[in-house]
């Protein structure tokens, strides 16, 4: 499977399908997915082995406490309602302050 940055990378991956990504996704490093440039010929991905679910799941895992924050991409609300289902109206700011207090907690080291 080929992606710019795109999260199904993560559900292809959990299948069993190699993912060949182009851009700087926020799941980089994800196991089975593989950024173009990494690779010599296509006929690497042949060689390589897919990873468990759990080890995927891990890696995500890991992801989200070392500071991802789960968000929506600044979609307006009933975009994201119609898509996800209700959402507390707050989510966008509630969004932004908290990427706002980590980058301030990266500053500080």
């Amino acid at each position: 499977m080929f992606t710019l940055t795109g999260t199904i990378a993560i559900e292809a991956v959990l299948r069993g399908i190699p993912v060949v990504y182009f851009g700087a996704p926020w799941w980089e490093g994800l196991p089975g997915a593989f950024r173009i440039d990494e690779l010599a010929s296509f006929d690497d991905l042949e060689e390589e082995t897919v990873p468990e679910p759990g080890e995927i799941l891990r890696f995500v895992e890991d992801l989200v406490l070392r500071g991802a924050i789960p968000g929506f991409a600044s979609e307006a609300h009933e975009t994201i309602v119609k898509r996800f289902g209700d959402v507390p109206e707050l989510y966008s700011f509630l969004e932004g302050l908290s990427v706002g207090n980590l980058v301030a907690l990266e500053d500080q080291g």
